[in-house]
């Protein structure tokens, strides 16, 4: 017998229920800077893939696919707690039933020195009574296209599996009485108080705890890894600080060992029930990376800046054809390929894996890596750094004015963007300042008369309308404008950034929320429609109390947080009608823009925040 536990009654079936489908706001997420876990609250694991977060998948039941990994009470759907480990990306559920109470503890294994640790450990602990517990594993490789099949062995005071396809090899070990049956392996088995089980999930060469003696210690030695992390920072401490701690945590887990930084670690979760606005979004967009590293550096955070800045040397053809996302490791191939074997969040279908907006040309993309190394390396720029400032500013000025998809890859009609004219100014702009740094005096001369020229283009176009719109010519708004002021083009005082935010409040406000644009007017070249985005909101609260109006910066502030889970998750859109979550999710994007609104109120305050 290899577990001490008594079996539980099977029942009618000698296997689990398989699990049902969990709206998206339900998921909590695992990291360990390589990967990430989307984890319900129902005890599955819904999606992994490894091993980095744009390989394929061995759990797909996030898209209604084959693959999950469930640790519950039997019969049991809602715990009475599923929240982190205070300051850390660790999970912690608690299950009380009528019999028992029982407490299950999940990680990604993850220190600041060692890294990753390449498996996925889960420990089961009775706190009271008596309690029937299940554990269901089903593996399916390839995004859910391979079924693999387990071989079990015994080792005497554990059981060790290995299952394996196309170079990947998953290990389990337990002290469970597991049953396996090709692509599944599962356990029911009643626990008393005191008495304790665990599951490790592993795929590396790192060695894997074979006791829950060692198990707990993985799980303690990553949750003090997250917080010996976090305390490196500066965070004020004030009424948001569970959200500016939650955000940093959320944003560090994006940012992965190779110097990426992901968008979010899911794929083709819709932006509209059973919709086909379905992307990948385990990708690094230099836009994303820049905002959340910006954030990190705001709360004393930098070294992941200065890794960011180090992957893109290493980006071979950055230099020759720039894109406007890369992989996580490098990789320049984004060809978008849809699952067909896969029914979709919801049914929503396609299910897209790459992304054909690689291929775009989006010009505001050289303005992000600028800004980013001004703010890294400012002070110690190299020569082959000041290369690339230069083909970045070469870059926006050769294609100054020519139409473009915009910041937000619309597939439309091409256009002038003022979003994309705005970051070609910035590429401009930071490029001189760091000529001078760098004591190339010549340049910055120019590049400062260019930038001057661009300005005055930007500002003429703006006084048509006396503000910021969507295209020079173009009437319509777009919530991107309001980084005009953020982005310190202008002051957010001047008389065109007060109207474009009016304008934006009229026009792009709905039910207290904000939409990137009006469809109508915009046409994006796609189907469906859009929920609200949340970047867009938080991006006005920054700029409230940018122009001085805290008040409206608070309210807002606070409507947004109602919107909050207990777990403090973005996504990327909520419909304000059902307060549910649309899009790929948890949104870095969105944690950075949150980030930066709540530091933005503190600093304006300078004793706390009162909300």
């Amino acid at each position: 017998m290899m577990s001490p536990f008594k079996p539980a009654d099977p029942g009618n079936s000698p296997w689990p229920a398989r699990p049902s489908e969990v709206p998206i706001k339900d998921l909590a997420f695992l990291y360990n800077c390589r990967t990430a876990a989307a984890v319900s609250s129902d005890g599955v694991v819904r999606l992994l893939s490894i091993p980095y977060i744009d390989d394929p998948s061995v759990f797909t039941k996030l898209l209604e696919g084959p693959g999950y990994f469930r640790v519950a009470p039997v019969g049991c759907r809602v715990p009475d707690a599923f929240d982190y480990v205070t300051g850390t990306n660790v999970l912690e559920t608690e299950w009380l039933t009528n019999t028992g109470d029982a407490k299950v503890v999940d990680g990604l294994i993850w220190t600041p020195d060692e890294g990753s640790g390449e498996m996925l450990v889960r420990t089961i602990e009775c706190t009271r009574g008596t309690i029937e517990m299940e554990v269901d594993c089903d593996i399916h490789f390839d995004y859910g296209a391979k079924p693999g099949r387990w071989q079990r062995r015994d080792r005497g005071d554990h059981i060790e599996a290995r299952a394996s396809h196309d170079g990947v090899e998953l290990r389990l070990r337990s002290d469970l009485d597991l049953k396996f049956d090709g692509p599944r392996t599962a356990a029911r088995f009643t626990l008393r108080e005191g008495e304790r089980g665990f599951i490790v999930l592993g795929w590396g060469d790192r060695h894997m705890p074979r006791t829950f003696k060692q198990a707990k210690r993985q799980l303690a030695n990553t949750i003090r890894g997250w917080r010996s992390w976090l305390a490196t920072g500066n965070i004020p401490r004030h009424a948001l600080r569970p959200e500016i701690v939650r955000d940093l945590l959320t944003m560090k887990g994006a940012c992965l060992d190779t110097g990426a930084v992901i968008a979010a670690p899911t794929f083709s979760l819709p932006e509209e029930p059973g919709g086909v606005r379905n992307w990948d979004y385990r990708k690094c967009w230099p836009r994303d990376a820049k905002e959340v590293l910006e954030a990190l550096r705001l709360a004393g955070f930098t070294q992941e800046g200065h890794a960011y800045i180090e992957f893109l040397l290493e980006l071979s053809d950055y230099q020759v054809r720039p894109q406007i996302m890369y992989g996580p490791r490098g990789g320049s191939l984004m060809r978008e390929e849809a699952l067909e074997h896969l029914p979709g969040f919801g049914g929503a279908r396609p299910v897209n894996i790459g992304n054909d907006a690689a291929d775009q040309p989006q010009h505001d993309l050289p303005g992000q890596v600028n800004r980013a190394i001004w703010l890294f390396k400012r002070d110690q720029l190299t020569s082959e750094l000041y290369r690339l400032v230069k083909f970045n500013v070469r870059f926006s000025q050769s294609t100054w004015n020519v139409p473009d998809a915009g910041p937000w890859e619309q597939r439309g009609e091409p256009r002038r963007f003022n979003g994309s004219r705005l970051m070609q100014w910035a590429a401009v702009a930071y490029g001189a300042d760091l000529a001078r740094a760098f004591g190339e005096l010549e340049d910055a001369i120019e590049w400062e008369a260019a930038e001057k020229e661009m300005r005055k283009q930007i500002l003429d176009d703006a006084a048509r309308y006396g503000k910021f719109t969507a295209a020079p010519g173009m009437e319509a708004m777009d919530v991107f404008c309001v980084r005009f002021a953020l982005e310190g083009f202008v002051s957010a005082k001047d008389p065109f950034f007060v109207a474009t935010v009016r304008g934006i409040e009229a026009e792009l406000t709905h039910k207290g929320l904000h939409r990137r644009y009006d469809n109508q007017k915009y046409g994006d070249g796609l189907p469906g429609e859009e929920m609200m985005f949340l970047i867009g909101s938080y991006w006005l609260v920054e700029a409230y109390v940018e122009m001085g109006e805290l008040g409206q910066a608070r309210k807002l502030f606070r409507y947004l947080r109602t919107f909050d889970t207990r777990l403090l998750l973005l996504p990327e859109e909520v419909d304000p009608e059902t307060w549910e979550f649309w899009g790929n999710h948890p949104q870095s994007f969105v944690h950075a823009a949150r980030t930066k609104a709540a530091l933005a109120l503190a600093r304006a305050e300078a004793v706390g925040v009162v909300l």
